[in-house]
């Protein structure tokens, strides 16, 4: 559920850097005065030069230069601190919301459950990194520049209605006084200006959201082939993956046509529409000019101020396609961050509490779609047990064990669980960008000592890596399978949990070296817990009970799974 605009931006302005957003948007706001007064003195600058030039007055000529250098030179002081305290508050601004949008995504193991709910957010990456820079960058630009502008057309109205006057003329019979008649007319083009700008760049909003995700699912599949290039290689499935990649780019040319098209549109509207606004109001003062009642200076004056003063009123219609790109952005950080608070608010549907060892009542598990896992179960595992649990693939083992972890929110009843945490070993292992030294003591913030990790490494199998304790690289693409499973006890000899659960720990491995891990396992942590998941019966000689997963046929092709237990 996508949340509002105010409630994207409020919590930086009601945290603990309160003050910073606040005392920084105050100096934001000092700062973008400097330029409004710097485009005001140009503005008064211009009836001394431009007088100084048709009176061929040269001392004046060479005074109104002398007076451009110290303008120009506060105009450049103005125009860089501006835009200095802009960049510093928006970067400001993206770092507090990139640590509280990360706390968020990773609080209860919401980057996992997150992608379990249906219309799921694409790309999460690219929302926390790209979009959130671009939002709160151009929110910040767009925000302050457009406070600007109306401080610029609170000025150079007041500046043309002084200069302009009034004109008077007959239509129909009917006598017309219009009192500062340039303000109007500029008012009444920059209002074109805007409206054709909406009228023809009104897709593009939807174009930009689109835009960006076919641009983050191209960038996906890029590093999907990285990550799985060997699977890929060992299938020969590179011209697939090749087709694959066409095809998503394919949508990124299609939508990029799309919005050159439309840009193409905005772009010759506004081309047309700025060019002609530099002869309107020299056309609107020329007949003062000819009268002789305004000199060429003052009719510089009124020229730059109605381009001010239009510029300003056309500040929408000239950003049109920014807005579009900001809008796209906001919307996909609306949609990412309303359901990070769904699932903040969103309360587990089976109970949990604390007790002496792990017991299941009345539990049912489900799929994402309502449709039954497992059904009935009700079981008991005792501290120091070393239990098997076993059953034909499909019948919900792992989601046995994400139930177990507390990242598995279908389905219903009680759960009872140690107060020593259980240490899960999942069927694909995983090790962080880093050097080995923290790969192997992950999930541990701070790594072993040395001499511990080179002990587990040897008893796990891969005392060949106890020299690369200190090489930096992407261990898990590195390894082989069976050296992922090995790297896996080895944590597991390190960390020396009370209670373990694992998928598959030896699925790699032949039944000799799996034997020979086991013994280790055994040896090395006598009062662990083991929750064991596994196909292999050659494991059983080291648990105490086996808890088998039976599928059950009824009437009408309906299925029920239920759990058979058995005591060696």
């Amino acid at each position: 559920m996508p949340i509002s605009l105010l409630q994207l931006i409020k919590p930086w302005w009601k945290s603990e850097e309160k003050l910073v957003a606040w005392f920084g948007l105050l100096a934001a706001l000092i700062f973008n005065v400097f330029p409004i007064i710097a485009n005001v003195l140009i503005n008064q600058w211009s009836v001394e030069f431009y007088d100084a030039l048709q009176q061929l007055n040269h001392a004046k000529f060479i005074k109104s230069l002398w007076n451009f250098t110290w303008i120009v030179a506060f105009s450049v002081v103005a125009f860089c601190s501006s835009m200095y305290i802009i960049r510093w508050y928006s970067l400001r601004w993206r770092r507090w919301s990139t640590h509280h949008l990360l706390d968020q995504w990773m609080d209860r193991q919401s980057f996992y459950s997150l992608m379990l709910l249906q219309n799921a957010p694409d790309n999460p990456d690219q929302r926390i990194s790209d979009d959130l820079n671009n939002f709160t960058l151009v929110t910040t630009t767009l925000t302050l520049s457009y406070i600007q502008e109306i401080g610029n057309v609170i000025a150079f109205i007041g500046v043309l209605a002084a200069i302009s006057g009034p004109i008077a003329f007959k239509l129909l019979n009917i006598d017309f006084n219009i009192p500062a008649y340039l303000v109007w007319i500029a008012i009444l083009y920059s209002g074109l200006g805007t409206y054709l700008a909406i009228r023809i760049g009104k897709p593009l909003i939807k174009l930009d959201i689109e835009k960006e995700k076919v641009e983050a699912d191209f960038r996906y599949h890029l590093v999907r082939i990285r990550e799985r290039r060997e699977e890929i290689a060992f299938y020969k499935g590179g011209s697939q993956e090749h087709l694959g990649l066409q095809q998503r780019f394919s949508n990124i040319w299609d939508n990029v046509l799309k919005v050159l098209k439309r840009n193409i549109y905005l772009n010759l509207m506004q081309n047309v529409y700025m060019n002609a606004s530099t002869l309107v109001p020299i056309i609107a003062a020329a007949p003062q000019f000819f009268s002789g009642a305004i000199t060429f200076g003052v009719l510089m004056q009124i020229s730059g101020a109605f381009k001010q003063l239009q510029t300003s009123l056309s500040a929408l219609a000239m950003s049109y396609e920014r807005i579009a790109q900001w809008l796209a952005t906001s919307k996909r950080l609306q949609q990412f961050c309303g359901m990070l608070n769904m699932l903040k608010s969103q309360q587990s549907p089976f109970t949990y509490r604390e007790g002496d060892g792990v017991v299941l009542k009345n539990i049912i598990l489900k799929t994402i779609d309502d449709r039954v896992i497992l059904a009935g179960i009700n079981l008991s595992i005792k501290p120091g047990e070393r239990v098997l649990i076993q059953g034909p693939s499909g019948l919900g083992k792992t989601t046995l064990m994400r139930l177990l972890a507390r990242i598995w929110p279908y389905g219903e009843g009680e759960v009872m669980l140690p107060p020593e945490s259980i240490f899960f070993s999942p069927q694909r292992c995983y090790a962080p960008l880093g050097d080995l030294r923290h790969a192997v003591s992950y999930p541990s913030r701070d790594p072993f000592k040395d001499d511990l990790i080179r002990d587990a490494l040897q008893k796990s199998g891969l005392d060949h890596l106890s020299q690369f304790l200190d090489v930096e690289d992407d261990w898990i693409n590195r390894l082989s399978q069976g050296e992922q499973q090995r790297l896996a006890i080895a944590r597991i000899l390190l960390h020396k949990p009370k209670w373990l659960m694992m998928d598959e720990p030896t699925a790699a491995l032949d039944a000799e070296r799996a034997l020979e891990i086991f013994e280790t396992l055994l040896k090395e942590l006598p009062d662990t817990t083991f929750m064991t998941i596994a196909h292999n019966d050659n494991l059983k000689p080291f648990h105490e009970r086996v808890i088998g997963l039976v599928r059950r046929f009824k009437l009408k092709a309906e299925i029920s799974l239920t759990l058979l237990s058995s005591v060696l």
